[in-house]
């Protein structure tokens, strides 16, 4: 089944990583500089789907001038795509702060309670309602090798 889905033509932003992963996974990708001619693309058809992270779909589609476009999340792409921090290398300080801040914020829930509240990311909760999509797993070939995929904690999943 997977591979009629990627026969399949999404559209991607051309400079975006998320279209370097789709086609290391063997998406046939069409990329595109500006963001408005993705949906424009989809609207005439010249492109199946416009494959969108949760936490962007629902508020992009509910613009009023895509009203005829509707967020599908019967299937879902799922990889790990990390957010980072990034800090000044002569600022170790700063870095240990954020480190050990974000990890008192996982380890308590706090940073999950403030993703279920925040207006971006609120509605993509709960996940368990995502259950029931069928999601293709694919791979990332552009984590750094120290990227803890093993730290559930850090994850979204909806399994």
């Amino acid at each position: 089944m997977t591979g009629s889905y990627r026969r399949c033509s999404p559209v991607r932003g051309d400079h975006w990583p998320d279209s370097d992963i789709l086609e290391a996974n063997h998406y046939r990708v069409q990329r595109v500089t500006l963001f408005e001619v993705m949906y424009n693309m989809l609207q005439s058809g010249r492109c199946d789907y416009f494959p969108r992270g949760l936490n962007e779909v629902y508020a992009e589609v509910g613009n009023v001038q895509r009203h005829d476009l509707m967020a599908y999340d019967r299937l879902l792409l799922s990889y790990p795509f990390p957010m980072y921090f990034f800090v000044a290398q002569d600022n170790p300080q700063l870095l240990k702060r954020l480190e050990t801040g974000m990890n008192q914020l996982v380890d308590s829930g706090e940073l999950w309670r403030f993703m279920q509240q925040h207006e971006t990311t609120r509605q993509i909760f709960p996940l368990g309602r995502l259950r029931d999509s069928t999601i293709f797993h694919l791979t990332n070939p552009l984590l750094p090798d120290k990227t803890p995929l093993d730290d559930q904690r850090l994850w979204l999943r909806i399994e």
